[in-house]
């Protein structure tokens, strides 16, 4: 089965985290709208959350101290108010993905999804806060690959200010995992 990360880009990256689909009709207009304004604020609070690194060249200064220890406090924050949060909020189940710029692979998907359905794909792409993703799309393959159902996804409707935002994500995972491949060698 040929995927998405095969397509024109071929920028991706792997990971195993909560992800559903919910059936439903492509949206439009407005309401399409209010789902790309969604995705880019989700997006830029998933980046602000991940982006941890400084400039080399302050790390010396009295501000740059000051600025891991704020980091610090508020990293400890995040997490016990997530911990919190988690109680409380039921995720999906973790599942292998390919995550990419127009869309993604997702194995070990369950039943009952068939090509050519459409609805929203549900993704918590950083599981440590519990936020969802939420992109309209449309299952543009279904089958099984390695034992395992697979569906590739294909996002519908976003904005040129959401598919840059998505692009950026996807960029900036697809280079920490090619470091980390790159590492571990």
């Amino acid at each position: 089965m040929s995927g998405i990360a095969d397509s024109s880009s071929g920028l991706g990256y792997s990971d195993e985290i909560p992800i559903d689909f919910e059936p439903a009709d492509l949206p439009d207009g407005a309401v399409q709208d209010r789902i790309n304004a969604g995705i880019v604020r989700i997006i830029r609070a998933l980046t602000a959350f991940e982006d941890v690194a400084g400039d080399p060249a302050e790390e010396d200064s009295p501000l740059s101290h000051l600025m891991v220890r704020v980091e610090g406090k508020l990293d400890l924050l995040l997490n016990l108010v997530g911990g919190l949060v988690h109680r409380h909020v039921e995720l999906p189940r973790r599942h292998k993905v390919r995550v990419c710029v127009g869309g993604l692979e997702w194995c070990d998907a369950p039943d009952g999804v068939a090509e050519g359905a459409t609805g929203v794909i549900v993704i918590y792409p950083q599981p440590a806060i519990p936020i969802s993703l939420r992109i309209p799309g449309t299952v543009t393959a279904a089958g099984t690959e390695g034992g395992q159902r697979l569906l590739l996804l294909e996002y519908f409707g976003l904005s040129s200010e959401a598919r840059d935002l998505v692009s950026k994500y996807v960029f900036r995972h697809h280079r920490r995992e090619i470091a980390r491949i790159r590492d571990a060698q």
